[in-house]
Formats: structure tokens, C-alpha cells, sequence
């Protein structure tokens, strides 16, 4: 399992998981603003197949994917 904590405004809004293909994102409780109007605050967890439309088209592309993806595999203590 893949975790990733999400920010809004400087402060931690919730966790991006990942189990096998499946992705879930849920707010902390202390949440104030929303990511986007698809996805407004709520208590259940949002749970998607794939990557939610949201994160995927926020998603850096290149040089900077790659970056991401080493850091986020390395955080995991997985050797590239």
C-alpha cells in the first residue's frame, strides 16, 4: 500500500492511498476546504478504480513525474 498526504492552503487536508489498482482518498476531520467541487468534504472515503479525475489531471508530466515517482517509491524503502 502506497500512502501520499495531501495539502490545501499549507495544511494537511487528507491521504491518497493506493491498494493494488484500487485508490481511496479520505479528508482528515480537521479539513476546511475542499480539493475540488467533485469531490467536496465528507466523512466516507472516496474510493476509485483508477486515479480520481482530480489527481490525475494534476499530475506533473516528465522530468517531474519521474522525480515524484523516485521520491514516493524511495519514502516507501523501496532501492531504484
Amino acid at each position: 500500500m502506497a500512502n501520499v498526504d495531501v495539502y490545501n492552503h499549507n495544511k494537511r487536508v487528507g491521504r491518497l492511498q493506493k491498494q493494488n489498482i484500487a485508490h481511496h482518498y479520505g479528508y482528515e476531520l480537521t479539513a476546511k476546504h475542499a480539493l475540488s467541487l467533485t469531490m467536496p468534504i465528507r466523512v466516507e472515503t472516496y474510493s476509485f478504480d483508477g486515479l480520481h479525475p482530480f489527481f490525475q489531471m494534476n499530475m506533473p508530466e516528465g522530468g517531474y513525474v519521474k522525480q515524484l515517482k523516485k521520491q514516493l517509491l524511495s519514502n516507501m524503502g523501496v532501492m531504484i
